[in-house]
């Protein structure tokens, strides 16, 4: 795993702020959580979530690019076929909106898409509109609402789809009171009566996975 992991360190270098290695280290510790709850074999989703953007810098097909170079490096430190073939699946399916036919693969999708939903999936879409596109923030909340709603229907495992659904509910009044304010309508804000979510106290809306998952 040492050899798997330094080259996923080694790709990461260049890839752009959302796909750092924290990003890497995130999908694998998600992955592992899903695995888990959906049955799925935790050592190929493991694997997969490693090396999924190892080629994320040198092809638009990054999923398809890097499944090939994950085979090439897999088989050379001795990876049985059957492993590697599963392994390669999950990652050239990663990236494109297509019914995946292991449970492996949705795994994968569901760690790497959790991360593009709610207050997360918020912070990088925000910030990739105004770093990259250098839109206003308007342009870039309006994104960020786009990819929540896109993402949303787009869950395979029963585990991912509930994560996504609480996360789903936050964001909705979030982008509510953006459009209050934005709007000028601050009766919502300054009723005494209303409280954001009861879901932000108790961290139901907040976590996708148990602490001891993190």
């Amino acid at each position: 795993m040492a050899k798997i992991i330094e080259l996923a360190q080694e790709r990461s270098q260049d890839n752009d702020f959302g796909h750092t290695m924290d990003h890497i280290i995130l999908t694998v510790e998600l992955s592992k959580y899903l695995a888990a709850k959906e049955g799925a074999d935790e050592e190929v989703c493991t694997v997969a979530a490693c090396l999924h953007d190892i080629a994320k810098n040198n092809s638009k097909a990054h999923g398809l690019r890097g499944a090939e170079e994950a085979g090439k490096f897999l088989a050379e430190i001795g990876a049985p076929d059957p492993f590697v073939d599963q392994v390669c699946y999950a990652i050239s399916q990663h990236d494109n909106d297509l019914p995946k036919r292991t449970i492996e693969a949705k795994v994968l999708w569901d760690a790497d898409k959790l991360q593009s939903v709610g207050p997360l999936g918020f912070a990088r879409i925000f910030a990739n509109r105004l770093i990259y596109s250098k839109q206003n923030i308007y342009y870039a909340i309006e994104q960020a609402k786009y990819w929540e709603e896109f993402f949303q229907e787009r869950f395979y495992t029963d585990t991912g789809r509930s994560a996504a659904m609480k996360l789903n509910r936050f964001m909705e009044e979030f982008f509510s009171l953006c459009d209050a304010v934005r709007g000028a309508q601050l009766d919502q804000l300054l009723d005494d009566g209303y409280h954001l979510s009861a879901g932000i106290s108790d961290g139901s809306y907040m976590t996708a996975v148990p602490s001891d998952h993190k």
